[in-house]
């Protein structure tokens, strides 16, 4: 039975990974708009804005790991 319990290969290493990156962006980001709407509604607009500028850090982060990834292929 141990024989059977192989390694992923690489490639479904690799998808998976981008999958659980891609489940935890959507979490923080789901957050960070739930930040921004329960400040919006409390008129407290810096809070407001610190939350944007996160969630828009954020994502360039994971879209500049996203190409740098894809030249790896």
């Amino acid at each position: 039975m141990e024989k059977d319990m192989k390694h992923l290969d690489r490639e479904t290493e690799k998808r998976l990974n981008t999958v659980v990156k891609a489940i935890g962006t959507l979490f923080i980001l789901s957050f960070l708009a739930h930040l921004v709407i329960s400040s919006w509604r409390d008129d407290q607009y810096g809070f407001t804005l610190l939350a944007l500028i996160a969630g828009s850090a954020l994502v360039s982060i994971n879209l500049g790991r996203r190409k740098k990834g894809k030249e790896d292929y």
